[in-house]
């Protein structure tokens, strides 16, 4: 923190391990006055700042998925008529592409919650969903496909004057590839010498509800 003339400033960066899977990261900077930085900033990218903005996050962890909170704060140093944005707060679950059984199918799953704030101006809420399916096999030795179909749907909430709206958008993509290699050399000195092939495919589909 330092303080000038009753202006004060505070820039905290924190990456610590509250258990084993449970991790907490704070990245924050906060000025009480909007000249600050014009008047005490020293190098450029300082003293013409725009914005200060501050993130908390809150993040657990198992062996396929993951939770993460996260606060945001922004402050605007330029005096807009509209304030920014405030995530308040944003909540995102994440699962790993997961094998079914034996089989070569995989699922997955993003989602992501985010309440938006400030002030003045129009306020919201956004829900994400995004669920993955693939699939993934050897068609033959050195060869192997894989492929990916997701959807993602944003759903807006009381958007200024209750208003609710959504998106949605789904994407296709599928990969061939082989790999060819050969060692030259002897037991003391070889090298390996690979060529390896790929096909990619990749189809997206936008569609606003």
């Amino acid at each position: 923190a330092r303080t000038e003339d009753n202006r004060w400033a505070l820039d905290w960066q924190h990456l610590g391990t509250i258990t084993d899977s449970l991790r907490l990261v704070v990245d924050a900077e906060y000025v009480n006055e909007r000249d600050y930085f014009a008047e005490y900033g020293e190098v450029v990218g300082e003293y013409n700042e725009q914005k200060v903005v501050s993130n908390f996050f809150v993040t657990q962890v198992w062996s396929k998925a993951s939770l993460t909170g996260q606060v945001k704060s922004i402050k605007d140093l330029e005096e807009h008529e509209t304030p920014p944005w405030q995530a308040v707060p944003s909540i995102n679950f994440f699962v790993a592409p997961w094998r079914l059984a034996n089989s070569p199918v995989y699922v997955g799953l993003e989602t992501a919650y985010t309440d938006f704030r400030r002030e003045q101006g129009a306020t919201g809420k956004r829900l994400m969903l995004r669920p993955t399916l693939g699939l993934h096999k050897l068609l033959f030795k050195g060869v192997e496909f894989d492929s990916e179909y997701s959807y993602r749907q944003r759903q807006y909430f009381n958007i200024g004057d209750g208003l609710n709206d959504s998106s949605g958008s789904s994407a296709i993509r599928a990969r061939l590839t082989s790999r060819l290699f050969k060692v030259f050399g002897s037991e003391r000195r070889s090298w390996l010498h690979s060529i390896e092939p790929e096909i990619n495919y990749t189809n997206t589909d936008a569609n606003l509800g």
